[in-house]
């Protein structure tokens, strides 16, 4: 249930930006990553997706961060879209994420939404990976705070859900209350930061975003309306958004 993300069905504007790239194969530890790049310049800025989502999502972006002269990179997470596996998460995501990196170069910025954000911050603090900044779109805070509403959404007993706990630990080598994003964020090296929620998103509440910028002093917030989780990454809004500040801090 919390690692085996199902296959989805890719929309039409997310199949027309991932043709439109070169695509080829990256060999990790543990998989095959399908890699999508657009643009040929020096420097380049790295898209990661969210949970049962894939390189695609974050297609938006591909046209205007390319006009500016930048190259992009996009990857299908472990064990999504082309990429090879049956078991994900977080930390794999931010496994494959370092070794991306080590392979091509520090990107200049990442961008990444709901698990894909995490990836970033978790990937960031623990390498102390000197990435100029970032735009998250609804990361989650404390995670172990997910498992709970969980829990107790379906009625989990304490026995049951210690013993998950414990399994977590065991494969991941993270306790739940470790993955706490307000403490992880303000670790990073990351500079400039912004960070968009939709303000009445039923997958991830606002709270989160809200409370990681409030404890990192690097982060700005932007509230969005109407989106949702998901629509947010092609809102005309938040889009312009990410680019002007990307205009606006390093153009």
């Amino acid at each position: 249930m919390f690692s085996t993300p199902r296959k989805t069905v890719l929309r039409k504007k997310e199949i027309e930006v991932l043709n439109e790239a070169k695509q080829s194969a990256f060999k990790t530890k543990e998989y095959e990553i399908a890699v999508y790049e657009w643009g040929e310049g020096n420097d380049y800025v790295l898209l990661c997706h969210g949970w049962e989502s894939n390189a695609g999502s974050l297609g938006a972006f591909v046209k205007p961060i390319t006009n500016m002269g930048y190259k992009v990179i996009a990857f299908d997470g472990p064990a999504h879209g082309k990429s090879t596996g049956k078991i994900s998460s977080l930390i794999k995501f931010k496994e494959v994420f370092v070794e991306l990196v080590h392979h091509y170069g520090l990107p200049k910025i990442a961008i990444g939404h709901s698990l894909g954000a995490n990836t970033i911050l978790l990937a960031c603090a623990e390498q102390q990976l000197e990435i100029v900044g970032s735009y998250l779109f609804a990361p989650v805070n404390k995670v172990a705070k997910v498992f709970y509403d969980f829990k107790s959404m379906i009625s989990i007993p304490n026995s049951l859900f210690n013993k998950l706990e414990i399994h977590l630990q065991s494969k991941t080598g993270y306790r739940l209350n470790e993955l706490n994003f307000e403490e992880i964020a303000p670790k990073t090296r990351l500079k400039y930061n912004l960070v968009l929620h939709d303000l009445n998103d039923q997958i991830t509440p606002v709270k989160h975003s809200k409370d990681i910028v409030k404890n990192w002093p690097n982060a700005q917030f932007q509230e969005i309306q109407g989106t949702g989780h998901y629509r947010i990454l092609w809102n005309e809004k938040a889009v312009d958004s990410v680019i002007n500040h990307l205009k606006n801090k390093w153009h």
